[in-house]
């Protein structure tokens, strides 16, 4: 038996007023999903060419012939992407003059996160020169070849 009010049942006027709860009540879980963002694990993440060492919000970025750093959290998106900036700074083999000038340079840092494969892209912010897309996996050593020749 429904209670009426000037001939209706008053039920759909509870689910009126209940709908926007509910609404809101799911609008904040998935708010809350997003909010527990992922992050790039800490630990040595180990390719061909490229070695990343992730630790305390914070990366080291090893090439064969360049170095970098990046001084954010790689926090994840739910699709297991991040975007970053930091530095990229060439390197050559041989010695180092005394008055030699090597400087950083903005890079961005893209990439995404699938199991324990990393892929990252490296991209100079300046002249938007793509070093190079790597595939780094989690705890394992990178397979670096130094710089031999000078210039």
């Amino acid at each position: 038996m429904t209670v009426q009010d000037s001939g209706r049942p008053i039920r759909p006027a509870l689910m009126i007023i209940m709908m926007p709860l509910l609404l809101l009540g799911v609008w904040q879980s998935d708010e809350g999903r997003r909010g527990k963002l992922k992050r790039v694990p800490d630990g040595v993440w180990g390719g061909e060419h490229m070695g990343l060492w992730v630790e305390k919000g914070r990366a080291r970025v090893e090439y064969d012939c360049a170095r970098g750093t990046i001084e954010e959290r790689l926090t994840l998106d739910r699709r297991g992407r991040f975007n970053v900036k930091g530095t990229h700074r060439k390197e050559h083999g041989g010695p180092v003059r005394i008055d030699e000038q090597s400087a950083d340079q903005p890079a961005g840092y893209t990439g995404t996160l699938v199991g324990q494969t990393l892929t990252i892209t490296v991209t100079l912010q300046d002249t938007h020169e793509t070093i190079g897309t790597f595939r780094l996996m989690h705890n394992q050593e990178p397979l670096l070849v130094k710089c031999l020749s000078a210039r």
